[in-house]
């Protein structure tokens, strides 16, 4: 799926475009479907409930079976559903393995045509990784990546407060704020985590990206940039809300 505005990849998770934030019809519509599809089933259940209580006391027999049968055939989707998807997970994690040198390619690809976001979906949905030092030579890169996209989110909610009558300005600073700290803390390599060698320069790519977003988007100066390493998650809500109330 394709934005129909810029063209970027979009999942059917994704109400908006993360690069250029218009939204996402076809993602609206599939949550639409999903809302309606729960308010039926929360209806189903709640007369499902009202003919309980009837059988408890009208026929208090026969119901203990009835809710013995229901119980077991809830067990039983339940179980089916959790082996559907341990036999989904197995098959995804045996294709990554017959096509490791094949995934490795395509994330190099990305990765040096400045595809983070890509190759951070492919890591979640598909668990698709770059190999390194031991299984956590990446995942700096990775908790960066997801800093540096949770960041561009917060601030396209700040400016379209309309998109979510539940994403007021705080929460969006605060969750900017969140992400900065994320991007610094990758930065300084607070996972403590062995770094890959091959992943430091993507890291400063991003690290650089970040920092120009929040020049255009969020009035930062460079003197402001250099000095959030320093600073704690408290201090740069503060400097976020100075800065976005100084624009505004």
């Amino acid at each position: 799926m394709k934005c129909k505005n810029c063209g970027a990849e979009l999942t059917m998770l994704e109400k908006f475009c993360p690069n250029c934030g218009t939204p996402n019809e076809q993602s609206q519509q599939h949550i639409k479907d999903m809302e309606h599809y729960e308010h039926e089933f929360s209806d189903t259940q709640k007369e499902v409930v009202r003919n309980s209580k009837w059988f408890i006391k009208y026929i208090a027999p026969v119901t203990s079976l009835v809710i013995a049968g229901i119980a077991a055939v809830i067990v039983t989707i339940q179980a089916n559903h959790l082996w559907g998807y341990n036999l989904a997970e197995q098959k995804q994690k045996k294709y990554n393995q017959t096509h490791e040198q094949e995934i490795k390619e395509h994330l190099q690809t990305l990765l040096d045509n400045g595809q983070y976001e890509e190759v951070y979906q492919l890591y979640t949905r598909l668990n698709q990784r770059m190999s390194g030092t031991g299984n956590s030579g990446w995942y700096d890169f990775y908790n960066m990546t997801e800093g540096y996209l949770r960041l561009r989110n917060a601030i396209m909610f700040y400016y379209n407060p309309e998109l979510s009558e539940h994403y007021s300005k705080e929460t969006a600073l605060n969750n900017a704020a969140e992400a900065i700290c994320m991007i610094t803390g990758s930065a300084q390599g607070k996972s403590y985590r062995e770094r890959a060698a091959e992943s430091i320069p993507y890291m400063e790519d991003i690290k650089e990206k970040a920092g120009m977003f929040l020049k255009d988007y969020c009035n930062f100066t460079q003197t402001d940039i250099d000095s959030l390493e320093n600073r704690d998650r408290t201090s740069v809500i503060a400097l976020l809300t100075r800065r976005m109330f100084d624009e505004e």
